[in-house]
């Protein structure tokens, strides 16, 4: 797959469904950027900037134009199970890690050494039950349920704090171990009428 630096990060450029006028690639300017983008999460050689820091560059430029996902997982994984994510606007985020419920059968399944540490770091723990065999017919369908770990940020650092508690739990709880190549994906989310509930501490959305 072809690619080219846009600014500090890889950006696949299959991931793009429009150019700039001169052909060159994307424009990092326009919202349509990062509609559907892939790139590959990694600092220029040379640059002094650490992951986290590319990480925080994408969160704080998505939250410019309203509510994204934003995706980051292993680059050169088989495939998609091990994951962190968050939905990200200029109120706050809410974050997610995915949990036994969706990995209770696979090899990534989480252990009790991996729970508690979740637990060290802030996340709380999905409410619908891991066993497939105890869970509700409509866990799929109602909000009432959580299905990965979750956790929120607010505040004027909350970009920092969110690249940080995502990356540390990749590298820690799903043992990414060495330097990981990471991959970060950007598509619009559909949640508009966003708030930060400051009491509650949490993300939330207007009907």
């Amino acid at each position: 797959m072809e690619s080219t630096e846009i600014g500090r990060l890889n950006v696949i450029e299959e991931s793009f469904d429009d150019w700039d006028d001169d052909d060159e690639g994307p424009d990092e300017d326009h919202e349509w950027y990062w509609d559907d983008a892939t790139m590959l999460l990694k600092p220029a050689a040379g640059s002094g900037r650490t992951i986290v820091d590319e990480l925080v560059s994408v969160l704080r430029k998505v939250t410019e134009f309203g509510c994204y996902c934003v995706i980051v997982s292993p680059a050169k994984a088989d495939d998609d199970r091990v994951f962190v994510q968050c939905i990200a606007t200029p109120a706050g985020f809410h974050i997610e890690a995915v949990s036994n419920v969706f990995l209770w059968d696979k090899p990534e399944k989480l252990d009790d050494q991996q729970h508690a540490l979740l637990e060290a770091l802030g996340w709380t723990e999905p409410t619908v039950p891991y066993d497939p065999a105890d869970r509700p017919e409509d866990w799929t369908t109602t909000g009432d349920f959580t299905r990965n770990w979750w956790a929120a940020a607010g505040g004027d650092d909350a970009a920092e704090r969110t690249a940080a508690l995502m990356l540390h739990t990749l590298i820690s709880v799903f043992r990414i171990s060495g330097e990981p190549e990471l991959e970060v994906r950007t598509f619009a989310a559909t949640c508009q009428s966003y708030f930060w509930d400051s009491e509650a501490g949490e993300l939330g959305w207007l009907d």
